[in-house]
């Protein structure tokens, strides 16, 4: 596996590693198990929430419209669905937490 950042959106591998899931790779999308909660290097151990609340305060999640968040680039999470493949990854509580809960492929390019 590769280094992997925090906060970011992964799927697991056939060695049963993870690895960012990405918008563009619908192998990846169909084995997403969550977001990371720390970052991590090739080899580490890292922890995922696959079901519940992240908090952070570098997030600023708009609140005043749909609180929705999606799969994006790189594991990346986006308010807006992106173009093509779409997965919902979760949705904000508040400006700065999340709730994860990992829907199905609602879409497809």
């Amino acid at each position: 596996a590769d280094t992997l950042s925090a906060l970011r959106v992964v799927y697991a591998n056939d060695d049963g590693e993870v690895a960012y899931a990405d918008k563009d790779d619908l192998d990846t999308m169909k084995n997403i198990v969550g977001v990371t909660l720390q970052a991590g290097g090739d080899g580490d151990d890292v922890s995922v929430r696959t079901f519940g609340t992240i908090e952070d305060n570098s997030w600023n999640w708009n609140m005043l419209s749909d609180t929705s968040l999606f799969l994006g680039d790189d594991g990346a999470l986006t308010q807006g669905p992106p173009v093509g493949n779409v997965i919902r990854i979760g949705f904000a509580i508040t400006s700065t937490s999340i709730f994860v809960r990992v829907g199905e492929l609602i879409s497809t390019s």
